[in-house]
């Protein structure tokens, strides 16, 4: 059987009198499976009867000039996997995830006047997410301890470049698939939470630029899998915990522009053979800077700039 596709990628339109809407035609496409129209001169709502489309598994509307809400009723398409608005000019997002199928959220850069991210407790309902990113738009207030309720299937969560403020919900150790989270350029506070050492496929680890403090706790110990971490530009402080060293397959360690203080110790220098790059700058760092540094052979970057070494 043929699948209907309906693709109008990168056309701009040549009239600028004012948008060309979404024509209500399309809810006729019975058996329309993906819609794509993205970077086009597309302007209006998103229209509503688009839920007479029962077979959808996907959309993409992104870099157009929509505005409006989101529908309610393309809550109703159970088969809808994929949904990627990015740029638009929408105001209002209402989406009530009843799409059970819902794999792939995609909202960047809109224009939300709304701001509360109390909106995605609304996908907790979408059992079969695996990729939400929401980053560079208008959300502000606490991330929603809602967040620890998402689909144990999440596997990609980006939420940067908003004004979110608080801490990190501690159940975000239930998110036992997430591999790689993206919570970084907030104003997030508190301390890292403990439970972020539950997650076992964790490669990447993104929370630079936010007003995280504490110590640098000993978890990541437990992340075989972690190749990325990226905590600096934050109000850390404490020594660079040893258990670092037991992170194998470590190759972007980040944590400069933060408080850290002690020395930098032999054995985690000796450690850090697969390290391509360690930031390491604007700290409080004393003593000598260990000569092992020369075993570390795959090293590309490295940077201990601004701290206190002894010469």
């Amino acid at each position: 059987m043929w699948e209907t596709k309906v693709f109008c990628g990168n056309f701009i339109s040549k009239t600028t009198a004012s948008a060309t809407p979404i024509p209500p035609e399309v809810s006729r496409l019975r058996r329309l499976k993906y819609l794509v129209s993205s970077k086009n001169s597309l302007g209006g709502e998103i229209p509503s009867n688009l839920s007479g489309s029962s077979q959808l598994l996907g959309i993409d509307l992104g870099y157009n000039l929509l505005a409006g809400s989101i529908s309610e009723e393309l809550g109703t398409l159970s088969k809808l996997r994929v949904i990627a608005i990015q740029r638009t000019t929408l105001q209002e997002l209402f989406w009530y995830g009843s799409s059970l199928d819902l794999q792939s959220l995609f909202f960047e850069r809109l224009l939300n006047e709304n701001g509360e991210l109390s909106i995605l407790c609304n996908l907790t309902n979408a059992t079969r997410l695996q990729i939400l990113e929401i980053y560079k738009n208008n959300f502000g207030g606490t991330l929603p301890q809602c967040t620890a309720n998402f689909s144990s299937s999440l596997v990609w969560l980006a939420a940067h470049g908003n004004a979110i403020s608080g801490s990190i919900p501690n159940g975000i150790g239930n998110l036992v698939s997430l591999e790689s989270p993206w919570l970084s350029k907030y104003k997030l506070s508190g301390h890292i939470p403990l439970e972020i050492g539950k997650l076992p496929k964790l490669y990447q680890l993104v929370l630079e630029k936010n007003s995280l403090s504490g110590n640098i706790p000993s978890l990541f110990a437990n992340l075989s899998r972690l190749t990325n971490l990226y905590l600096d530009y934050n109000n850390l402080e404490g020594n660079i915990p040893s258990s670092l060293a037991e992170c194998h397959n470590l190759v972007i360690l980040s944590l400069g522009a933060n408080n850290l203080s002690g020395i930098i110790s032999p054995e985690f220098i000796l450690s850090s053979s697969s390290y391509a790059v360690l930031y390491l700058s604007q700290n409080h760092v004393t003593g000598f800077f260990p000569k092992e540094v020369g075993t570390s052979i795959n090293l590309e970057h490295l940077d201990v700039s601004d701290n206190m070494f002894l010469r």
